[in-house]
């Protein structure tokens, strides 16, 4: 089997911050802002015209309100008659219902544990941009070429062949579970050696974060016995005696190495680069927008002063 560290698809993924609503939800928010937009337009317009108020945003400086409302974020300027102040609160208590739904939402994918690996095949793993190695050790690991198994073959052809040197890929146990701490390495090797060796190196972190990937489906070898065998009944009871009393699962737990157990159950997570990237991303572009659009404001004025 293969055994690998979870990784998220992409730094770039904006999927944690857009999942959280639906398409319908996010139309329906849309409208939401323009509507409110609207009325608080209409608000302070009506309480210019019956107070003599000197100022009235605009439909853009309303529109930034009521985005700030959905943020979470006062603002400064607060309509003065009753119907327009509950306006006002309808307007952030429906926000505030909003922005913590969608922040519990957004903020329990980013720092869900134990990680969720999008590899779930041999060919997921072909595709996948992850460096492999193999146990030196297992002498049928470098006939895997040659396997009836098309999703084998696929493997093989795609991620060993087109090596410089393949046997670069086989190496020792040892050196390939410690690499399998990396995010971007994944290691063949046998099942009971490779449990033994994950419990040696591994933090109880990286136990929970790994990932198994058989070549094939898994079957248990039983006792065969003839089917009319009269020592058939025989075997049955003595054989259920022991599990009863604990003998086979201590021969169990002696011979065959069962998988390490995730007993790390941590309150907090960190947060990286991979989850805060698409952030700060944005944060340059918006950045570089807004410099631009102040360029050509500036030039725009200039030219008006200009031409007066």
């Amino acid at each position: 089997m293969f055994v690998f560290q979870s990784s998220r698809d992409s730094a770039f993924d904006p999927s944690a911050f857009v999942d959280p609503f639906t398409t319908s939800v996010w139309i329906c928010l849309i409208l939401f802002l323009i509507v409110f937009s609207l009325a608080l337009k209409a608000v302070f317009k009506c309480e210019r015209i019956l107070q003599q108020r000197s100022f009235c945003p605009s439909i853009s400086l309303t529109s930034i309100m009521s985005f700030g409302a959905l943020c979470q974020q006062g603002t400064s300027i607060v309509p003065q008659t009753i119907p327009g102040k509950c306006v006002h609160v309808i307007m952030y208590f429906t926000c505030l219902l909003l922005h913590h739904y969608y922040a519990s939402e957004a903020v329990s994918s980013l720092i869900d544990i134990p990680l969720k690996s999008s590899i779930r095949n041999i060919r997921n793993l072909a595709d996948s941009s992850m460096n492999i190695g193999m146990d030196e050790s297992l002498p049928w690991i470098r006939n895997l070429g040659e396997s009836e198994d098309p999703e084998i073959r696929y493997f093989w052809v795609k991620r060993v062949l087109p090596l410089k040197n393949p046997e670069n890929v086989f190496i020792n146990a040892g050196n390939g579970i410690n690499k399998s701490k990396d995010i971007q390495y994944a290691f063949l090797g046998e099942s009971s050696i490779t449990y033994n060796l994950i419990k040696k190196f591994y933090s109880p972190e990286q136990i929970c974060n790994f990932n198994e990937l058989n070549l094939q489906p898994v079957t248990f070898i039983g006792l065969f016995v003839e089917k009319k065998s009269q020592f058939r009944e025989i075997l049955r009871r003595r054989l259920t005696r022991m599990r009863e009393v604990g003998v086979y699962s201590r021969i169990k737990g002696q011979i065959i190495s069962e998988k390490p157990q995730c007993l790390s159950n941590p309150v907090t997570s960190r947060v990286g680069l991979d989850e805060t990237a698409l952030l700060f991303t944005f944060l340059a572009i918006s950045a570089a927008l807004c410099l631009i659009i102040l360029i050509i404001e500036i030039t725009w004025d200039r030219m008006k002063i200009t031409n007066a």
